[in-house]
């Protein structure tokens, strides 16, 4: 597809969004987009969401979208902008470590995903409610 016609047609209506209500959340896709997984896609979740448009919450995965079957590769969600691999399994874990100890996955990048966590957290509000560990 062209970056006119990407950007015209199918990303319109997310920069519509983005731009009118600052949701807390983006959840990207399976879809492949001209070769590249969108979980795996720099210019779409950074360049274009958070560069372009002004997006400050949370990216995340669709579910399990990192298993072999679905494509994306754990360490390359990190780095294309997502803050979040949903649902976070073992394998996800393994290569992110993996990748932070050899430099792949830098310092920068994860806490830049961690500070759009607690952002969104704190924005909730939802910690106030938060029933400490074994006290239910």
């Amino acid at each position: 597809i062209s970056e006119r016609a990407f950007r015209e047609i199918y990303l319109r209506g997310f920069e519509i969004a983005v731009k009118e209500s600052q949701p807390m959340c983006i959840m990207t896709s399976y879809n492949l987009i001209n070769g590249i997984h969108a979980a795996n896609n720099h210019d779409i979740c950074t360049v274009a969401a958070r560069e372009e448009w002004g997006f400050e919450g949370v990216i995340m995965t669709d579910w399990t979208t990192t298993l072999p079957e679905c494509g994306s590769i754990s360490r390359l969600c990190a780095r294309a902008g997502n803050d979040l691999i949903m649902p976070g399994m073992q394998i996800d874990y393994d290569e992110m470590m993996q990748a932070y100890g050899d430099g792949a996955l830098t310092d920068e990048e994860i806490r830049a995903c961690a500070a759009r966590i607690i952002n969104v957290i704190l924005q909730t509000n939802a910690y106030e409610e938060a029933v400490p560990y074994g006290t239910k």
